[in-house]
């Protein structure tokens, strides 16, 4: 990836994308069927958000660090079950990721 298409893919597409697959997708089937409590469902989703991102840079402690992250936009899925939110909080999380991480 060019350094050009970082913030419109960290910033827009992927937290699209990603909150569409985990929250719309997975967190929402979840929710809706199975018993299963609505803490350890968002709990499980994160950890899976976070292994994805493990299974792409596998070397990288980061990858596993974005599960605190995945688990408060989970909370925030679980409180108000609309994406705009989870898109939000992801886009602002990804900036401030690019805003702190070192040059390249």
């Amino acid at each position: 990836m060019t350094a050009g298409w970082a913030p419109l893919l960290l910033l827009v597409i992927a937290p699209v994308l990603e909150e569409i697959v985990w929250r719309a997708g997975l967190q929402e089937a979840l929710l809706t069927r199975t018993r299963w409590p609505a803490a350890s469902i968002n709990l499980g989703v994160a950890a899976s958000f976070a292994l994805a991102h493990a299974l792409r840079a596998p070397d990288s402690v980061w990858a596993w660090l974005t599960l605190l992250p995945a688990w408060l936009i989970g909370r925030a899925y679980q409180r108000w079950r609309h994406l705009g939110p989870c898109i939000a909080l992801h886009a602002a999380m990804n900036a401030l990721w690019l805003a702190a991480r070192p040059p390249a």
